[in-house]
């Protein structure tokens, strides 16, 4: 299961239509090494909870693997705004 690769953003205003396709991809490139400084003490913190760390951090890679196909619609009377993570 991989994470989200890219999100399709919709603004409708009266004056403004905007549609923008975010490449999520660069997002997870920049993300990688604040990961790999903060999972040292991620993993400390899951040992000292008494959770084990190794299934805690599969459990959030599969949480971020299952966000694609995840829609969200925000319908107000000055503006329509849609996300679509594919």
């Amino acid at each position: 299961m991989m994470p989200p690769l890219w999100a399709d953003l919709r603004v409708r205003t009266r004056r403004v239509h905007l549609r923008l396709w975010l490449p999520l991809f660069l997002i997870w490139i920049l993300l990688l090494p604040i990961f790999l400084l903060v999972l040292p003490f991620a993993i400390v913190g899951f040992i000292v909870m008494g959770v084990k760390p190794v299934p805690a951090l599969g459990a959030i890679f599969r949480v971020m693997g299952s966000l694609s196909g995840t829609s969200i619609e925000v319908d107000r009377p000055k503006a329509l705004v849609s996300l679509r993570i594919v």
